[in-house]
């Protein structure tokens, strides 16, 4: 489900990702994150309680030591909070943890919003052409390179 609601994210469509949400407080946080960037995206103001809600549970979290969380963390700063710098270091603590491709578009957006595009330059020692092993990076992968 979470893989769906992305690709609807994506691409704008953020009625048809937030349909297939359930709204629930018993919901993973990934599902209550994408949740909450659809509400956003849409204006609605059950966003701000639920990325409230989200901020507190990653908190949480953290204070149990738990640092897996990292990835949804700076989704919500970025998409949602616009804290374009906490989304970045949030972003790096997640790449370093886990180099997924959908981590590595994380850090390039983060690093892009937040003015540092140099940050994002660890992708180069994943892939020596990260566009090319996935094409969410391509549109911007120029602007880290200069």
């Amino acid at each position: 489900m979470t893989a769906r609601a992305d690709w609807l994210l994506e691409r704008g469509r953020n009625r048809e990702a937030l349909a297939l949400l359930p709204a629930g407080d018993d919901d993973a946080d990934a599902l209550r994150l994408r949740r909450a960037i659809a509400l956003h995206r849409l204006h609605e103001p059950q966003a701000a309680v639920l990325a409230a809600d989200l901020q507190a549970r990653f908190a949480a979290a953290r204070k149990r030591g738990e640092t897996g969380h990292a990835r949804e963390e700076a989704r919500l700063a970025l998409d949602v909070l616009a804290q374009p710098g906490r989304a970045l270091a949030l972003a790096r603590e997640n790449w370093a943890q886990q180099q997924e491709p959908a981590d590595a578009v994380l850090l390039l957006r983060a690093a892009l919003a937040a003015g540092r595009p140099a940050d994002a330059l660890p992708l180069r020692d994943w892939a020596h052409d990260p566009a090319a092993i996935d094409q969410r990076l391509a549109a911007d992968w120029h602007r880290v390179r200069k």
